[in-house]
């Protein structure tokens, strides 16, 4: 389904919800409201029109216009919404002839910066979300005296008209538009495909794949001085390092970068966090969540689990996780270098068994495979677990204090 198709599915949804609305009265006396779609509006300065995708009128007995009208347009960007976006949105109903104006913006995708600062400067409101029935408002922003209000767009309000009986139907209406389209935080998915290990590991293989098939094929360990330029050739995505993030690794959509953090330049954790930060850009380039509301979820996950994932912060990060887990270390690539490791040092292949005689040689072995693959001990004693590649049969020690860093770390 392309673009084009997902939006009109997005529009449509958006007609049904607001025709049901009108229809219920949620709105006001229906028969003073019209709801259009690709309506044509003759504009005020050049001879010509321009088209929004949906637009709600309400208008007074006895007057030509409109005495409030709600203009809507439904976006479905695969990336992050550009501000000349919401600016031809505000250019478009700038050139309409007409008072008391009101612009909504439904987004399958986040907005750029620019895009969102512009349309809280213009009291521009944006729903972002995957779907009609999964949105969140991100503007404007819940201030308690302005609970239900949707702001007018700078330079439409006119106080005459409002005065002459729509203020009880904008209320009406406003409300009515909140509650259709908000969502509570509870069950959310806020756009996040809650995708299944085989599916991430499809993924991984297939951007793996893209880089060099040599990677599969022939189980060779991937470093990041083959990950940083793919990325800046494929996706135009900067790989830069700082000593000012707070983190290991972050991912700005807005600026297309990856921030690597100075401390792990050139050690065994740098291409974990790299992958990991890859794994944001191609799964949550779309994610309806903004940062304030990411930030304020508790994130206790470890390493791949899977189990008892309970806010959207900790799907986010173990779904990076795995995809940087299957992007380099790959379940044929660590089976290969684990049998190569075995045989070099003279052991049967097969899968690594931990006994109560034998800790310096798995430890001895998990070095080395880490050192094939390019990344830490830690990850890869815990892929070893996550694939089943490892088996404790001692009456002593449990698996993680083999190597003892290793006890309640995360795996990047």
């Amino acid at each position: 389904m392309n673009t084009v198709e997902k939006g009109n599915i997005l529009e449509k949804n958006a007609v049904d919800i607001i025709k049901f609305y009108i229809e219920k009265g949620y709105f006001g006396p229906k028969k003073y409201l019209t709801l259009n779609t690709k309506k044509k509006y003759k504009t005020k300065i050049r001879k010509g029109e321009v088209e929004f995708d949906l637009s709600i009128e309400f208008k007074l007995p006895n007057f030509e216009k409109p005495s409030l009208t709600y203009f809507i347009e439904c976006k479905n960007h695969k990336e992050r919404l550009p501000a000349e976006k919401v600016k031809k949105f505000k250019a478009d109903i700038d050139e309409v002839s007409g008072y008391n104006f009101k612009g909504i913006i439904i987004s399958a995708s986040e907005l750029q910066k620019g895009a969102y600062d512009f349309a809280e400067a213009y009291g521009i409101m944006v729903l972002v979300g995957q779907n009609i029935e999964n949105h969140k408002i991100i503007l404007p922003r819940k201030f308690n005296n302005q609970k239900n209000k949707i702001p007018f767009i700078k330079g439409t309000e006119n106080q005459k008209l409002k005065e002459k009986g729509i203020l009880m139907v904008e209320e009406q209406i406003d409300k009515s538009i909140l509650s259709a389209f908000i969502e509570t935080t509870k069950n959310i998915s806020f756009g996040i495909d809650k995708l299944s290990k085989p599916s991430i590991s499809e993924i991984a293989k297939n951007e793996l794949n893209k880089i060099g098939k040599e990677f599969l094929t022939r189980g060779y360990g991937i470093e990041s001085k083959h990950i940083i330029p793919f990325l800046k050739t494929e996706y135009n995505i900067e790989v830069k390092y700082s000593n000012k993030i707070k983190n290991l690794g972050e991912i700005n959509f807005n600026e297309n970068t990856i921030y690597l953090n100075q401390s792990i330049h050139k050690t065994p954790r740098e291409l974990f966090v790299l992958a990991h930060e890859y794994g944001h850009f191609i799964l949550h380039s779309n994610l309806s969540i903004n940062n304030q509301l990411y930030n304020s979820f508790s994130d206790t996950m470890k390493s791949f689990n899977k189990v008892n994932l309970e806010n959207p912060k900790q799907w986010i990060e173990w779904q990076a996780n795995y995809f940087a887990a299957n992007l380099i270390m790959p379940h044929s690539t660590i089976l290969a270098n684990l049998w190569k490791t075995q045989l070099r040092l003279k052991i049967n292949k097969g899968n690594l068994i931990v006994n109560d005689h034998n800790y310096y040689e798995v430890n001895e072995i998990i070095k080395k495979v880490a050192y094939l693959l390019n990344c830490s001990k830690q990850s890869i004693l815990i892929r070893l677990k996550e694939l089943n590649l490892i088996e404790n049969k001692s009456n002593l020690k449990r698996i993680g204090e083999i190597i003892p860093e290793i006890m309640n770390r995360e795996i990047i």
